[in-house]
């Protein structure tokens, strides 16, 4: 039987635009499911446009991001996904963190995926809702033209991820846009 997905979005307060990206990200995902995305409203507003009632005790999946700080209600957040066991991708920015932020990134949660760009963060948080769907399939009454489109998108993202970033130009050695073919000596 087919039913969305739910996932619940835990960010501190520096990582909105991560935050709405997951959204992005979710749309982007070949899959014709719906979700309800759950989300705490913004610090200083009891409600805004985009909050959806869905606690993290009942999702499926949970997103938590550290940025530089914790802030409420995040760690409340953390621990009711943690109290029934849900899925959970913890990344970590890389980037400087107050006292607090260092301290809940050191009290042993689990496992942090850490990330420095927003091209790494949409290919980890990609690689990361396809796996969950492959394994929730049955759960979430995905078709099998769906699966198959996960499967091919996992690969995909599989061979992004071990391929060697691509070497940043040298302007010493660059030919700036034109270039020049040098003959090597004949031997």
């Amino acid at each position: 039987m087919r039913r969305a997905v739910r996932l619940y979005v835990s960010a501190s307060a520096d990582l909105e635009a991560e935050r709405d990206l997951v959204g992005r990200l979710v749309a982007g995902l070949p899959v014709t499911t719906g979700w309800e995305i759950g989300r705490a409203a913004l610090p200083g507003r009891e409600e805004d446009e985009v909050t959806v009632h869905v606690a993290p005790q009942t999702c499926d999946l949970y997103i938590f991001m550290l940025g530089q700080d914790i802030t409420a209600p995040a760690g409340v957040e953390w621990d009711a996904a943690h109290e029934v066991q849900h899925p959970i991708l913890a990344l970590l920015k890389n980037t400087p963190r107050t006292p607090a932020g260092l301290v809940f990134q050191q009290l042993g949660i689990g496992e942090w995926i850490r990330y420095s760009s927003r091209a790494e963060f949409e290919r980890i948080v990609r690689a990361w809702l396809v796996r969950q769907l492959l394994d929730g399939q049955d759960r979430f009454g995905l078709v099998l033209t769906e699966v198959e489109a996960l499967i091919v998108l996992g690969a995909r993202l599989a061979r992004e991820a071990e391929a060697p970033p691509a070497p940043a130009s040298d302007p010493e050695r660059s030919a700036g846009g034109a270039g020049v073919i040098l003959a090597t000596a004949a031997a």
